[in-house]
């Protein structure tokens, strides 16, 4: 489900400024291309170009535009035009000078340009690309455990036995029909800076990471456009509901490629909990990195370099917090690796005021702001009463 959202709305974003692209990966047979084919399906037929491969200057002498979703079916096909698939995701068009024949046969000079105002969207059974094409995806991963292979098979099961599904294609088009009223419009985000804050800044990815978290943020308030306020230069003003539908996909699909974290990393993190969560293994959730090496090298999880290696870079991310009181490295676990690997603003924190930073002070001659950060509300002036003494200052903090 995650993936499937994660992928329709980056199709979503295709019309925006710095849209979302995404590689599928999964092993052969999985249903890579079946998740992109469910996800997108609901756009306008004419907003995805699907192809199988592209030569190396396909796109530049196709010339024109493409917008909404480019869909390359399978990553081998794109190798050849690789570098230009770089430039169209970074830059939103292709440039080329190059020289053919005229009709006299003469060589002469002709320049090359298509606009790529889309999505591009790939699948591989790679688990890595490019490293330059890395930083400019999301990797999404199919799910390949035997509870989902079950379901598949008895989803064929139950059509080979006559069991169709449900007939859509009204409801479809319905769908397609109300994505195809959707204006392009400018989004405002007014809590851009507040995620800007605490979003990450290594590693140097994550310069493009938060660009394209706006994205997704801009692409589900588009959705929502007709419920959305407009502000006095008429941008759809994004809901923290918007941010809110995004998070959970960040935290599914970014954290991974952002932090580094490999599956033996999560492995030594749900370590780590079961020892936690055990009375003989932790102190009020306190675990001696010594007892987390043994167990570890115990059950073949880790070797002892790697289990203080991975305890470091937690701490750094602020997963874990650590302390060292008589020699010996003690860790305890902040946040839920499983829920919160990237230290993003959860959404209801945003419907809060910011918090002041503990070395605030406040400019000369401006009303100072309280801890809370909240300015108190305007003071009615009040006729004093009988016997109260007129030129007591009246207190304007509650």
């Amino acid at each position: 489900e995650v993936s499937r959202r994660m992928v329709f709305l980056a199709a979503v974003s295709g019309h925006l400024r710095d849209p979302v692209h995404i590689v599928v990966h999964g092993e052969s047979s999985g249903g890579k291309n079946t998740l992109v084919w469910t996800a997108t399906r609901p756009l306008p037929e004419d907003r995805v170009l699907a192809v199988s491969g592209l030569s190396t200057h396909a796109l530049e002498y196709r010339g024109g535009r493409i917008e909404g979703v480019l869909f390359i079916d399978e990553a081998e096909g794109q190798r050849d035009a690789d570098y230009g698939l770089r430039v169209a995701m970074s830059e939103g068009r292709i440039t080329r000078l190059t020289v053919n024949r005229s009709s006299s046969g003469q060589l002469v000079g002709q320049e090359l340009e298509i606009e790529v105002l889309a999505s591009v969207i790939t699948t591989t059974t790679a688990t890595a690309l490019h490293a330059e094409n890395a930083t400019r995806t999301f990797d999404v991963w199919i799910d390949e455990s035997e509870e989902l292979t079950a379901l598949v098979n008895a989803a064929a099961a139950a059509d080979a036995a006559g069991d169709t599904a449900a007939d859509v294609s009204e409801q479809l088009e319905i769908f397609r029909a109300a994505m195809s009223l959707l204006e392009s419009v400018d989004v405002a985000i007014p809590y851009a800076d507040r995620i800007a804050s605490e979003f990450p800044t290594r590693p140097l990815r994550s310069r493009r990471d938060f660009r394209r978290l706006l994205t997704l943020i801009r692409a589900h308030a588009g959705l929502h456009q007709r419920q959305r306020e407009r502000d006095d230069r008429d941008r759809v003003v994004a809901h923290v509901d918007d941010y809110a539908a995004v998070h959970p996909l960040l935290q599914a699909v970014l954290a991974p490629s952002m932090t580094g974290l490999t599956e033996k990393a999560l492995a030594i993190c749900e370590l780590h909990q079961e020892l936690a969560a055990s009375t003989g293994g932790s102190i009020d959730g306190w675990v001696r990195r010594a007892d987390l090496e043994r167990e570890a090298g115990r059950r073949g999880v880790a070797v002892c370099n790697t289990v203080r290696k991975w305890s470091k870079r937690f701490v750094e991310l602020g997963i874990w917090e650590g302390r060292r009181p008589v020699g010996a490295w003690e860790y305890r676990g902040v946040r839920d690796v499983g829920a919160e690997l990237l230290p993003l603003p959860r959404p209801e924190d945003l419907l809060r005021p910011p918090r002041l930073p503990p070395d605030y002070q406040p400019e000369l001659g401006s009303q100072e702001l309280p801890r809370d950060g909240v300015l108190p509300g305007p003071t009615t002036p009040t006729t004093p009463k009988d016997g109260e003494d007129e030129a007591r200052p009246s207190d304007t903090r509650s």
